[in-house]
């Protein structure tokens, strides 16, 4: 399946949110930038590397770029695993426990130094490793108030969390410090309409940019992403164009999720990574109603300024590949299918040498 408009379009002024920039697609047919080349450099994952890269379910990467060491949570397995971008593998973290340095479910990873950040969601907790030469020594931990979340990033030594809690004035976005008190909250959230629904807008994509102090947050079911101050004001609002997400309503009964008529799938966006020219790289599948979130092939990309949240270009159907996080002159993606794995890529900006 192709997406249905052009791979290069300009974009003009419409209405969003408000206090928000309102973005619609034009077919102009006028270029206003294009992605960057990436060209496939390494592998890793069972077939093609150490049998202890055998995932279950990749749910997180992050890069040390300084020592070129890439660290993938595997949520299935309860571990985190630190290899070498050629694919070596150095060492492992985690198990299946609620014990020091044990893990369930990971979510997500950071890396700050020489020090990992793991979101161990399910025992609402964030888990702190030191990575070594080659191996990785358990620190400590933050407990977190929320009931946990699934999306995470550092940003000046404190923690965001994506998570609706009602508790902490309904709001989506979570900053606590390293004790794990809330520091401020905010974020408006991913669903339109009535909001009994706001409990589910903790299906989503969080980056952090400290450097520019920015953070961005996207929903997986809502093709929608929001650019934020690092004090939490809502900069803009970006409506990705041509995506058709779940249908979402309230009935009597509660809560319902439906196809878009006539279609047997829904779009589902499932990366969103800061891409260091300041750019956002945000792509998106057509997800089967059975299948799990991130298991299919990326439809379409969106390359978005990140300061104005302007849409640059679109892709179409199989023109990248998924791309989960740059790094050092790279691009790592985790991929599902046939395997999970990780691919690694060069990657170039168009007209640079």
């Amino acid at each position: 399946m192709k997406a249905a408009w052009p791979r290069l379009a300009m974009l003009l002024p419409g209405m969003l949110a408000p206090g928000a920039v309102g973005l619609a697609l034009q077919d102009t047919g006028q270029a206003v930038s294009e992605f960057p080349d990436f060209v496939p450099v390494g592998r890793f994952g069972v077939l093609n590397g150490d049998s202890t890269l055998m995932f279950g379910r990749l749910s997180g990467l992050a890069v040390d770029m300084e020592r070129g060491i890439v660290f993938v949570v595997d949520e299935l397995a309860h571990k985190l695993s630190a290899v070498t971008k050629e694919g070596r593998f150095l060492t492992w973290g985690g198990g299946r426990g609620e014990g020091p340095g044990e893990l369930i479910g990971p979510k997500a990873v950071e890396v700050s130094g020489s020090e990992v950040h793991v979101l161990d969601a399910w025992n609402h907790r964030v888990t702190r490793y030191e990575m070594g030469s080659a191996t990785l020594r358990y620190m400590d931990q933050t407990r977190l108030p929320t009931s946990g979340g699934w999306e995470f990033c550092l940003f000046d030594g404190d923690y965001l969390i994506l998570k609706h809690e009602h508790t902490l004035g309904g709001r989506t976005i979570h900053r606590f410090d390293r004790a794990g008190s809330v520091k401020s909250s905010f974020g408006v959230p991913f669903l339109e309409g009535d909001a009994a629904m706001l409990s589910l807008t903790d299906a989503g994509l969080l980056a952090c940019d400290s450097a520019n102090r920015r953070v961005y947050a996207a929903s997986t079911a809502v093709p929608r992403v929001h650019g934020y101050s690092g004090d939490g004001t809502l900069l803009w609002t970006t409506g990705l164009p041509g995506v058709e997400g779940a249908v979402i309503e309230r009935t009597a009964a509660g809560v319902k999720w439906s196809l878009p008529e006539g279609k047997s799938t829904f779009g589902s966006v499932v990366t969103l990574s800061i891409v260091p020219q300041g750019q956002l790289l945000v792509q998106y599948e057509e997800q089967e109603w059975e299948q799990g979130v991130g298991d299919g092939p990326v439809v379409g990309s969106f390359l978005i300024d990140a300061a104005s949240g302007v849409i640059l270009a679109t892709s179409e159907y199989g023109e990248l590949p998924r791309i989960s996080t740059f790094g050092g002159g790279y691009a790592y993606g985790a991929v599902a299918a046939p395997v999970p794995e990780v691919r690694v890529y060069e990657w170039r900006q168009r007209g640079r040498q």
